[in-house]
């Protein structure tokens, strides 16, 4: 059986080479982050992958690897802070950031950083 496939238009790349370029690009990002930061990166990721597990959805429509990125290097302690990282807006404010911002205050206790424990009202 003979198969025809239409060559790709050039300088057009893959969707998983795509992907990929996106991953490499978050994983040197993760890189680069403190020892404090990495942390909050995996506990955030951990939290996000469980509840993406529970709730039977792919873990990105939660949060991205980005903006998990993005909060464990903010570190928000209210809605407002976390609705300043690029593309948290209300629907996942709404959905998961109680969630969100509850993970990031036990992480907080757990370190000892009481200050910041409780997440602040918005």
């Amino acid at each position: 059986m003979l198969c025809r496939c239409r060559a790709r238009p050039a300088g057009q790349a893959l969707a998983s080479t795509v992907r990929k370029a996106g991953a490499d690009r978050v994983e040197a990002q993760v890189g680069a982050l403190t020892p404090e930061e990495r942390q909050r990166y995996e506990h955030l990721r951990k939290w996000r992958n469980g509840r993406a597990t529970k709730d039977g959805r792919p873990p990105y429509l939660l949060l991205t690897n980005q903006q998990v990125l993005e909060v464990a290097r903010r570190d928000p302690s209210n809605a407002a802070e976390l609705a300043q990282i690029e593309g948290i807006g209300h629907a996942r404010l709404d959905t998961w950031g109680d969630d969100i911002l509850a993970t990031l205050a036990s992480l907080r206790v757990s370190q000892g950083d009481p200050a910041r424990s409780t997440p602040e009202a918005s």
